[in-house]
Order: structure tokens, then C-alpha cells, then sequence
């Protein structure tokens, strides 16, 4: 074959690739048309009335975190106003649900341990929670210990995307169930009236998971005793820190009784010297 042969060659499946590509994308547009346009319209409108009416009640939520470092237990944020966004009205493609949540007033926290301001640091970075520490370090630079400052807010929000390409729908869902950050995939017609409803009452906290799923009695003995040891490990680590604190205490302290000593030894002597002069 002679190069203008090679070329040719070359032309035809560049064509062919174009062509692929073209009946790829008419393929989406007929997918999205006759499965996902009337879902995602009427998603649209659901979460459209939904933020409005919301925004009129302003009911009371809370949502339940960041936790405290210490006791484990939620710090709570107040949700705020309400938003919604989409990419288009007539052919949305990507819709948001967005709330901001405020604390009701500074919180400060003081962590003890290296690891314990290594996972709460965690912790907020992965809620996307604004804060700043204040840190105390060894003679190494090491962190020793930490204030941390919460300023938030937290956002929440519901982003539900249309997929064309991979034939489904996806719902992000950021600081509403667990997890920071949930993504599920499922089939168009899934998302019907109860589905979207339960998106509601997951915004408002009054539903914790979108999707239910069946655990056998020995995954959730297993779960019980991973949180058990869970438990128990954030236990001895307090006490542990408590330890390490009172023992830090009682040598300020012993260090305290040596130096008043050592300068009630010092007085004596200068006395006595200054008496022999």
C-alpha cells in the first residue's frame, strides 16, 4: 500500500468514528427524551413548590453534625434559607436543592490527643465544615493538642443529574445521610412521587437513608461489636489524655515545689552570707 492508500485508510475511520459518535448522541437525546425529560420535569417542579413552600414555613431542622470531639454527641446547625437551581426549565439535565446550615452561636472545642485532632480535622474536612484550630506543638513542631473554632456553615443539598450516556439517574446526596457524600444510581422510572417525597423528608431530617436495605442478624451483631470497640477505644484514648494531662499537672506542680524550694534554700544561704559580712 502507497501512502496516499494509507491516508485514505486513515480518512475512513476518522468518518467512521464521527459517525459512531453521531448515532451515539442521537441515541442519548432519544434516550433522554423518552425516559428521563418527563422525570426530570417533574422532579423539577417537585423541588421547585418544595423550596418555595419551605422558605414561606421556615420550619425548625437541625442538622446533626459536626459532633462533638469529645462526647461523640451532635453539635447540631440550624438549616437556613432554601434554594433551588436548574440547568434548564423545558430539558433539565442537573437540578440542586441547596440549604446553608448556621450555628446558633460560636462553638470551641478542646482535643487532647494527636490522633483524636487528626480524625476530627478529618471529620470536618470531609463535611466541608469551615473552622481554624488553634495548636499546641513539641520542641519537634508535632501537634500535641488543639483548639478548634467552628464557624460553618454546613451546606446541605440534593443534586440530581440525568445520565443519557449511562442510561440512569444519579442523586448526590452531600451532608444528608451519614456519610458526607452519597452517590446513588438507579433507573429512571425509579423516581416516582414516593421517591422524590422521601427526598423531602430527608432534607427536613425526618428520613435517614434513601435507599433501605435488609441486614442479617449476623451483620448487624457484627456492626453492634465494631461499635462497641469503637466505643471502648475512644474510652481508654480519653482516659489515656486524662492520664497524660494529670500526670503533666502533678510534674507542673512538683516542678513548682522544687523551684520554690530551691529559692527558699537560696534565700537562707545569701542570709547567712550576708550575715558573716
Amino acid at each position: 500500500m502507497g501512502l496516499l492508500d494509507d491516508l485514505k485508510n486513515e480518512a475512513e475511520k476518522k468518518e467512521a468514528a464521527k459517525q459512531r459518535e453521531i448515532a451515539e448522541l442521537h441515541a442519548q437525546q432519544d434516550y433522554y427524551e423518552q425516559h428521563l425529560h418527563a422525570v426530570m420535569r417533574r422532579a423539577h417542579d417537585y423541588f421547585s413548590e418544595l423550596v418555595d413552600t419551605l422558605n414561606k414555613v421556615a420550619p425548625d431542622v437541625r442538622a446533626p453534625y459536626p459532633a462533638d470531639p469529645n462526647t461523640q454527641e451532635p453539635v447540631g446547625v440550624k438549616h437556613g434559607a432554601y434554594s433551588f437551581r436548574s440547568d434548564e426549565y423545558d430539558k433539565p439535565t442537573k437540578l440542586l436543592v441547596t440549604c446553608d446550615c448556621e450555628l446558633e452561636e460560636p462553638r470551641e472545642f478542646y482535643v487532647k490527643t494527636p490522633a483524636a485532632v487528626s480524625r476530627y480535622a478529618e471529620l470536618l474536612d470531609n463535611h466541608k465544615f469551615p473552622y481554624h484550630t488553634r495548636n499546641e506543638l513539641d520542641d519537634a513542631h508535632n501537634i500535641v493538642n488543639a483548639h478548634f473554632m467552628l464557624e460553618g456553615p454546613l451546606r446541605v443539598q440534593i443534586r440530581l443529574l440525568a445520565s443519557a450516556e449511562h442510561r440512569c439517574l444519579y442523586i448526590d446526596l452531600f451532608n444528608i445521610e451519614a456519610q458526607a457524600l452519597r452517590r446513588h444510581k438507579l433507573a429512571p422510572e425509579k423516581l416516582d412521587e414516593t421517591l422524590l417525597d422521601r427526598l423531602g423528608r430527608m432534607l427536613l431530617r425526618e428520613e435517614t437513608v434513601l435507599v433501605e436495605t435488609r441486614v442479617s442478624e449476623e451483620s448487624r451483631a457484627e456492626l453492634r461489636r465494631k461499635l462497641e470497640a469503637e466505643k471502648h477505644r475512644l474510652a481508654e484514648e480519653r482516659a489515656r489524655a486524662d492520664a497524660e494531662a494529670e500526670a503533666q499537672r502533678l510534674a507542673e506542680e512538683e516542678a513548682k515545689l522544687i523551684n520554690r524550694a530551691k529559692r527558699t534554700v537560696a534565700d537562707r544561704f545569701k542570709g547567712i552570707l550576708s550575715r558573716d559580712d
